[in-house]
């Protein structure tokens, strides 16, 4: 548990942005989707987006919707993470 903290810490991570990254394993989701108010979604996705670990688009069909997606480098740190 103490070297997930680590790795946790060293990447820049609060508990709540790896339950956001692990949200995203499965596939895109909305950023309302994750805890909290909207604006503390608002608040974790910029950080992610920021740290190059999720990238964020916009709905085609309705462009007010956004989406999150992990990025290979959120996979890799999620595993290091779950690994240690």
């Amino acid at each position: 548990m103490k070297n997930k903290l680590k790795l946790m810490i060293k990447h820049g991570l609060s508990p709540k942005d790896l339950l956001a990254l692990i949200a995203c394993l499965d596939g895109a989701i909305p950023v309302g989707t994750l805890e909290g108010s909207a604006a503390a979604a608002t608040l974790t996705a910029d950080k992610l987006v920021k740290l190059g670990l999720i990238r964020r688009f916009h709905s085609k069909q309705d462009r007010r919707k956004v989406f999150l997606i992990i990025k290979p480098a959120g996979i890799a740190v999620h595993k290091k993470i779950l690994n240690a």
